[in-house]
């Protein structure tokens, strides 16, 4: 028998129903797991931290998914001033209400090499947040009505 389970956005499967923090963590592919906070989300409560060793049932009802965030703040630029997280995956509309920008009013564009990614049409977009990452904060223009 498959058990799934979610870490961040990935769905997942083990053979066993009992599985170890750090096992959730290697499955996921985030190693070392030294590197790394796990967190589990049941229905209804608030998240719950997982040690390395302490072991989980995943047949346990109410299991939403499990959180993992990285121990050393990911430090990005924005308009060229740094800010730093612990996730380790954002959206464009989080990455904006980090740098206090309203997101229907501005959009980001991320700088990569000599190659610019633009988020204007997809705000909701998971965005990989290791590396230091470059944005630009662009202001929406109002629709013209003729």
């Amino acid at each position: 028998m498959k058990f799934d389970f979610k870490v961040n956005e990935s769905m997942l499967s083990s053979d066993n129903k009992i599985i170890s923090g750090t096992e959730i963590l290697s499955k996921a592919g985030f190693e070392p797991a030294e590197n790394y906070d796990l967190y589990k989300k049941i229905t209804g409560r608030e998240f719950e931290p997982i040690q390395y060793d302490e072991t989980v049932d995943l047949s346990e009802p109410g299991i939403e998914f499990f959180k993992v965030s990285h121990r050393r703040d990911i430090s990005f630029e924005v308009d060229d001033e740094t800010y730093s997280t612990h996730e380790l995956e954002m959206t464009p509309i989080q990455i904006l209400k980090v740098v206090n920008y309203e997101s229907p009013k501005y959009y980001l564009k991320q700088i990569k090499e000599n190659m610019e990614i633009t988020y204007k049409n997809d705000m909701h977009k998971t965005i990989d947040m290791i590396g230091h990452l470059k944005f630009i904060t662009c202001k929406n223009e109002p629709a013209t009505v003729s």
